[in-house]
């Protein structure tokens, strides 16, 4: 998991609802605040984008480290860090603890 201070480079992709077939990036985005369980970015994200993936560069390649939830004031956006859902993978039913 990358260091999760602000200023953290991202990028981020999705399909936006008016463009449900292509797949549109955003490469120039920043973590701007860490919550723990929710980060603040100013990746471009169209509605219909939540569910996408936000990837760091690590050794040349894009690494998983969030997903994209919302958007907030058509200026920011908010992702769901992998360390808050990770957990999940561990399970193979949706059954209770």
């Amino acid at each position: 998991m990358p260091d999760t201070t602000g200023g953290l480079d991202l990028t981020s992709a999705g399909y936006a609802r008016d463009r449900p077939f292509l797949l549109a990036a955003d490469k120039n985005c920043k973590l701007l605040k860490d919550r723990g369980n929710l980060w603040l970015t100013s990746c471009d994200t169209n509605y219909g984008g939540s569910g996408g993936p936000v990837m760091v560069e690590e050794g040349g390649k894009l690494k998983l480290t969030a997903i994209m939830v919302a958007s907030a004031q058509n200026k920011f956006s908010i992702a769901v860090p992998i360390n808050t859902w990770s957990h999940l993978l561990e399970k193979s039913t949706c059954e209770g603890n």
